[in-house]
């Protein structure tokens, strides 16, 4: 469901407003992301726990690798929904476990 809305929110934005509309949801996911670290670091810390790959894919709703785990990305999986969201939301988190 999450996949299947957020690929809608992304034509819709092309659709009505063209690249700038694009811009606007691409902005929306960087604060996402920056929000959905700053939880993830939070948790770790008050689980007392690492905060590593195991624990993302334990703690996060999305497979931050999804050209490996692209099962939930379906019929979306091309296209520049997927890629702004790997550049945007998966590769930091995904950076982050490794730093």
């Amino acid at each position: 469901m999450t996949i299947a809305l957020y690929c809608r929110l992304m034509e819709t934005a092309e659709d009505l407003c063209g690249q700038d509309g694009v811009c606007a949801a691409a902005e929306g996911l960087k604060r996402w992301a920056l929000v959905a670290l700053q939880t993830l670091h939070l948790q770790a810390e008050h689980t007392l726990l690492p905060m590593n790959m195991d624990f993302v894919r334990l703690n996060f709703p999305l497979a931050l690798d999804p050209d490996v785990d692209g099962a939930i990305w379906g019929k979306h999986k091309t296209g520049q929904a997927m890629e702004i969201m790997k550049k945007l939301v998966l590769y930091p988190i995904a950076k982050a476990c490794k730093a």
